[in-house]
């Protein structure tokens, strides 16, 4: 299995009534669908604070958001802060799915590999 079946499986069954077709629920499944993979691809369940990653709640669910994701006022995901969290593994290309994410934090774990050159395709980053 992949990071990227285990991502979708998660998305489909975490969330069942989340249909696409919606410019909300299109940006929802495309960054639930992109933490999922960043989740898979570096460990996950072995990181040292998981809290509500995999859902049943979304991201951005006041009171329930998920461990090391900041959001803006319109409940859109607007920073990644993951450092010295034990992350292991690769950043994943589907990184660039979250399209309003600012800032992106790493630093401290055991990623492998390089940063995807995909990350360069999101249009609100600033801080890597």
């Amino acid at each position: 299995c992949t990071a990227q079946n285990d991502a979708y499986n998660e998305l489909i069954t975490q969330f069942p009534t989340l249909q696409p077709g919606t410019p909300a629920n299109d940006y929802l499944i495309s960054v639930i669908y992109s933490l999922n993979t960043l989740y898979f691809s570096t460990s996950g369940p072995s990181w040292l604070q998981n809290s509500n990653w995999l859902g049943p709640t979304t991201p951005c669910t006041s009171g329930n958001e998920w461990f090391g994701v900041g959001c803006g006022s319109t409940e859109e995901v607007t920073f990644l802060r993951l450092s010295g969290n034990d992350l292991l593994g690769t950043l994943p290309s589907e990184v660039r799915g979250i399209s309003t994410l600012q800032t992106f934090e790493v630093p401290g774990n055991s990623l492998l590999g390089e940063v995807p050159s995909t990350i360069g395709e999101m249009p609100a980053l600033t801080s890597l």
